[in-house]
C-alpha cells in the first residue's frame, strides 16, 4: 500500500497522538522526546544528522528514520533498528506505514526477524531462510504473546484500520527481509563511516 509523502508525515503525527492517549500497553514501544541523547548513547554524535528517533523499546533499542544518503527526504527514509547491545543494526521497514503494520507483532518479534535475516544474509548457505524458519505456527505464537503482554493491542489494530487504513502485515517476516535487502546494510554503513 503506497501513500503520498505528506500523508506519511501526517500518519506519523497521528501515531504519536495515539501513543500519548492510549490508556495502556499496545506493544513494547514508547515515543521519546530526547531522541538525540538516546541516539548518542548508542552511536557517535556524528551519527545524529543521519537518524531521526521515532521510539524506544524496553531493552533501550531505538527505532529511527535513516537518512542513508543526502538526497533522501524524511518521507522516503526507511525505518531502522539500532540495538542497545550493538547488534542487530538494520533496516526493518521500507517506510513508516510498513513499520506500523509490523508493530502489532510487538518489538520482540521484529527483533527476532531482523536478527534472523542479518544472520542469513551474512551466511546464506549455512541455515534456513527466515521465511522457512518462522512458520505460521511461530508467527501465531508471537501474536499470542503480544496479546498477553499488551492489553491495548486490539485497540491499536482497530486504530490502524479505522484511522489510517493499515492492516497488520500478513507476511511480516518477508516484509522485514524485503526492507533489509532494499537498502544499504546499516551495520556496514555505520562501520564504513566509523559511527558506531
Amino acid at each position: 500500500m503506497t501513500n503520498q509523502p505528506l500523508d506519511q508525515m501526517e500518519d506519523l503525527q497521528r501515531f504519536f497522538e495515539f501513543c500519548r492517549t492510549v490508556e495502556g500497553l499496545f506493544c513494547d514501544f514508547e515515543d521519546v522526546e530526547n531522541g538525540n541523547k538516546l541516539l548518542t548513547s548508542l552511536l557517535k554524535s556524528e551519527a545524529e544528522p543521519y537518524f531521526t528517533v521515532i521510539g524506544i523499546q524496553k531493552s533501550h533499542s531505538l527505532m529511527c528514520f535513516w537518512k542513508y544518503n543526502d538526497s533522501v527526504s524524511l518521507q522516503e527514509q526507511p525505518i531502522v533498528w539500532l540495538d542497545s547491545e550493538g547488534t542487530p543494526n538494520a533496516v526493518f521497514a521500507s517506510n513508516f506505514r510498513d513499520f506500523l503494520s509490523l508493530l502489532p507483532y510487538d518489538t520482540g518479534a521484529i527483533y527476532d526477524w531482523i536478527a534472523s535475516w542479518e544472520r542469513y544474509l551474512d551466511n546464506p548457505s549455512s541455515q534456513q531462510t527466515p521465511i522457512e524458519r518462522f512458520t505460521n505456527e511461530r508467527i501465531e505464537m508471537y501474536i499470542e504473546m503480544s496479546r498477553e503482554d499488551n492489553p491495548f493491542r486490539d485497540q491499536f489494530i482497530n486504530w490502524l484500520r479505522e484511522e489510517i487504513n493499515i492492516e497488520p502485515a500478513t507476511q511480516p517476516v518477508a516484509l522485514v527481509g524485503e526492507a533489509i535487502q532494499s537498502f544499504p546494510r546499516l551495520s556496514q554503513w555505520l562501520t564504513d563511516r566509523q559511527l558506531n
